[in-house]
């Protein structure tokens, strides 16, 4: 890292910046600030307004830092996936796709499906919607369904390496470098192919895990 000038900035708003910066990254890791009710939410708005009340990063700078093109994407995708959900379109893919398989065959549906969408749409919504979905198809199959939603939290992550709408941050490498979409496809598809296929080989054979009466597996 480049030493910042004492000219720049003074050590006392250097100090406030590292902490608010731990301080946020420790809440953003475990979900909630330790004795408070401040959730990921509230810690960003409170590290946001701690840099620019410590002098850290100026006022009229402020909005340079905000990216409004990635947020106005974000909320474009966020706005489909809302009505693909309303349509119905997740429910019919995941029974078209879940339901109509063998049990044996269910874990590796579940890598393949949740990273294919993931790969056109925010990896977040998928989890969010694909989740409910794999509970309720494991409790009428009578499986453990820890094995399914790790595959879910996963698979999707593996997926949207693949494409510039799969996460935020590859959002963020498109519109920074100027890189085309079907160009960032040619360059990450080969990452997340082999993943998918490196996880799915880590599946283990024969019959899943069933649950017994207390729902916990046999």
């Amino acid at each position: 890292m480049t030493p910042l000038s004492s000219a720049a900035i003074s050590d006392a708003p250097l100090v406030a910046a590292y902490a608010i910066f731990l301080t946020s990254y420790v809440v953003f890791a475990i979900g909630k600030f330790p004795g408070f009710k401040i959730d990921r939410t509230g810690a960003a708005i409170i590290g946001a307004v701690g840099m620019v009340a410590f002098r850290i990063v100026r006022p009229g700078e402020a909005l340079y830092f905000i990216d409004f093109g990635i947020i106005v994407l974000l909320f474009s995708m966020m706005l489909i996936v809302g009505n693909l959900h309303l349509v119905g379109f997740f429910e019919w893919s995941a029974e078209m796709v879940l339901r109509r398989l063998n049990p044996a065959y269910l874990l590796p549906a579940v890598i393949f499906t949740c990273g294919f969408l993931s790969a056109f749409f925010v990896n977040d919504i998928v989890c969010l919607v694909m989740v409910p979905f794999v509970l309720s198809i494991t409790r009428r199959m009578k499986l453990v369904p820890l094995p399914y939603l790790l595959a879910v939290a996963t698979a999707s992550n593996i997926g949207s390496v693949s494409t510039m709408t799969g996460n935020p941050q590859n959002m963020l490498i498109g519109s920074f470098s100027g890189i085309k979409y079907r160009d960032l496809v040619k360059q990450f598809r080969h990452y997340a192919v082999d993943s998918s296929l490196n996880k799915n080989q880590g599946v283990p054979e024969g019959e899943p895990m069933k649950c017994d009466e207390s729902g916990t597996g046999q």
